[in-house]
């Protein structure tokens, strides 16, 4: 291998990392002609902000800005929008209408939009190329100024190109941009250009709020590398003096003025709304090591689905280098899980989301700049190859996992659960609990709150219940979907002493009930919750009568005459128990005709349900007919149901006619 250069660029090398540039450039240039640009995530900010900016160059919005992006991105959603109804936007104290989300990105994204508009194209591709302009720069300024050995340097390119952050690179969203940003900032970081990386670690932190962790980590090494002199025999040695502090208060002002963009933002929002930061102030979640967890473990959207290898190397270099360089590998650990409990602060754990945690993928650069740039010291050992053969490996296996999901546009919605995530819960349940808004929204298809859900929610192996999601107030509706032989087993699992939602895991055969059982009760659970939607026509509406008693005649001054039969539900609709909330219940009740088929009665009585009915359900009915108005003679009996404030099932056309006698 020949030597490093002045630009620390192998001769060697140089092709090698050329082309993969040109490689990704020409990946770049080929999404912007083959994919179609889409809003995503917190999208309709950024999108109104940018169109804000290019009007009046400001970032409040008004009602003509909206209009006007709605013809500018052909966006029907911005159609008789209303600023005051528009999601994430604020009222300031002046009047003018904020996002909450800070608005840098979108003025970045401005020039490009205007570019678009002036060559008549789609101009939500604005953000797709401020993205790209983002990922190109920053693999150029790896590729010039990252001072690292050509093995390592080319390790370094190699991983966080081939990243899932390439999921973000359609998005009209900030993943991207910050990503870069902090990548920049670890380049500059390495050259020991401490105020330049604190400032692109500041700049990512304008629209990342814990990248800033990463801008301390620099300024925390930056004063041990200043007061450190080496000694003759190579050791080093903290000495602070009276000559360094005057040095280090200069250098230090400095240093702190690339602080300034981190706290740009906080002073925006204090001058317009009164408060440091909106985010802030709009959630009410706690720092979660759960949730921290689940950036990397979940089956769903962690780390660990696309980049295990690289958890792997990581966890494994902290461990080693803590004895050999004790003061990089302890920052690097106390950063990465700085800003790791920040993001769990966030209120909204299962958010539009492509392929891997959006928070985590800002995360990823900080351990490939561990893994490969400050353990240089195993280059000098017989397990260099070994590491450069585990570089190799990481790629290897990201890239395919983000090439298989969809390479740019990522084909899994944060609305449904993961291939892995379905296959883990069906055999080995007790391995996957994840958040429960995770599981919750993933298992309803839809971003929605789990408080008042009636109903439980169970994974399935065939007909064996693996898991079930639920809380205490369900046990009985649990007990209807059970097969009664199995109810026991379900009763010892119960953990009676929870006040909300939590998981019973089983395994394969331990509880058995069928699926279509569970979601004939979720229709039901639909019905009650929408009744006064659900109507007779255009149903299916139809039930059966059998084993019916009928009393040899009937008396006009008892109270006692009653018919009893089976009743079916042979329709594929639900019919709800009673409810005093609901005005449209369904009930049984009676006709009576005489024998010339003149009507004599045809309101009566209804016997109401005291349980729901699925389709194929039987109950016994006990049917009180009054006949006390009747002349004594004979007359034709019809049975049928009726939902009230609606229609009869069958009317005079009910098949389940018999003969009576009044007496």
């Amino acid at each position: 291998m020949k030597k490093i250069n002045n630009n620390g660029i192998s001769e060697i090398l140089f092709p090698t990392v050329t082309l993969f540039i040109v490689i990704a450039i020409m990946l770049i240039v080929g999404a912007g002609a083959f994919v179609t640009p889409y809003r995503s995530g917190d999208g309709e900010e950024y999108m109104l902000m940018t169109e804000a900016f290019e009007r009046h160059f400001s970032p409040d919005v008004t009602r003509e800005d909206i209009e006007q992006a709605g013809e500018d991105y052909n966006y029907s959603a911005f159609e008789d929008l209303e600023i005051e109804k528009a999601k994430g936007f604020f009222k300031a104290e002046n009047g003018k209408y904020y996002s909450y989300h800070f608005w840098l990105y979108s003025l970045l994204a401005m020039p490009f939009k205007a570019l678009i508009k002036a060559v008549g194209g789609n101009q939500l591709g604005a953000f797709y190329l401020l993205n790209s302009a983002s990922f190109i720069v920053m693999l150029f300024i790896s590729y010039i100024w990252l001072y690292a050995k050509p093995d390592r340097k080319l390790a370094w390119v190699v991983l966080v190109s081939l990243n899932p952050v390439l999921f973000y690179l359609t998005w009209t969203h900030t993943e991207m941009f910050s990503y870069c940003m902090v990548c920049i900032s670890l380049v500059m970081f390495q050259r020991k250009g401490y105020k330049r990386a604190i400032f692109f670690a500041c700049v990512s932190a304008m629209q990342n709020q814990p990248t800033v962790f990463l801008a301390g980590m620099y300024f925390i090494d930056y004063i041990f590398e200043f007061f450190t002199d080496k000694e003759q025999d190579n050791r080093k040695k903290f000495r602070i003096t009276k000559q360094k502090l005057k040095k280090f208060a200069v250098q230090a002002l400095i240093s702190v003025i690339c602080f300034v963009p981190f706290f740009v933002p906080f002073m925006f929002y204090q001058a317009n709304f009164g408060v440091p930061s909106l985010i802030l102030e709009t959630s009410n979640s706690g720092i979660s090591f759960e949730k921290v967890l689940s950036m990397f473990f979940d089956l769903n959207f962690g780390m660990v689905l696309y980049m295990p290898v690289l958890i792997l190397l990581f966890v494994s270099f902290v461990i080693i280098m803590v004895f050999i360089r004790p003061r990089r590998t302890i920052m690097y650990t106390v950063t990465l899980l700085l800003m790791c409990m920040i993001c769990s602060m966030q209120s909204n754990w299962n958010p539009d989301t492509a392929g891997m945690n959006r928070y985590a993928i800002w995360i990823t650069p900080l351990m490939i700049s561990f893994c490969v740039l400050e353990t240089e010291y195993f280059d000098e050992t017989n397990m260099k190859s070994l590491f450069l053969a585990v570089y190799a490996m990481s790629a290897g296996w990201t890239f395919f996992s983000v090439c298989s999901n969809g390479l740019l546009v990522c084909s899994q919605s944060y609305k449904e659960f993961t291939p892995t995530a379905i296959s883990v819960m069906k055999n080995r349940p007790e391995l996957y609990n994840p958040v429960q808004e995770i599981f919750y929204e993933r298992f309803m298809g839809e971003e929605k709150k789990m408080d008042g859900d009636p109903m439980p929610k169970i994974i399935y192996n065939n007909d064996s219940i693996v898991k079930i999601f639920m809380n205490n107030s369900q046990k009985e509706l649990m007990e209807n979907i059970i097969d009664k032989d199995y109810i026991d087993v379900f009763e010892s699992r119960l953990e009676t002493d929870k006040d909300g939602w939590y998981y019973l895991n089983f395994k394969k055969g331990e509880l058995l009930c069928s699926d279509e059982r569970y979601w004939d009760l979720q229709r039901e659970r639909e019905i009650l919750n929408n009744f006064e939607d659900f109507e007779l026509d255009g149903k299916d509406m139809s039930f059966g009568v059998s084993d019916i008693s009928l009393p040899q005649y009937f008396e006009r001054d008892s109270e006692n005459n009653e018919v009893s039969f089976i009743f079916k539900n042979t329709s594929d609709e639900v019919f709800p128990k009673v409810s005093n909330d609901n005005e449209n219940n369904i009930g049984v009740s009676y006709h009576i005709y005489d024998n010339d088929k003149n009507e004599t009665d045809f309101h009566n009585e209804r016997t109401y349900f005291n349980i729901s009915l699925l389709p194929g359900d039987e109950i016994l009915i006990k049917l009180k007919v009054d006949v006390s108005e009747l002349k004594k003679g004979k007359y034709i009996l019809m049975l049928d149901c009726v939902q009230e404030g609606n229609s009869w099932f069958y009317g005079e056309k009910s098949p389940y006619a018999y003969a009576i006698e009044v007496k």
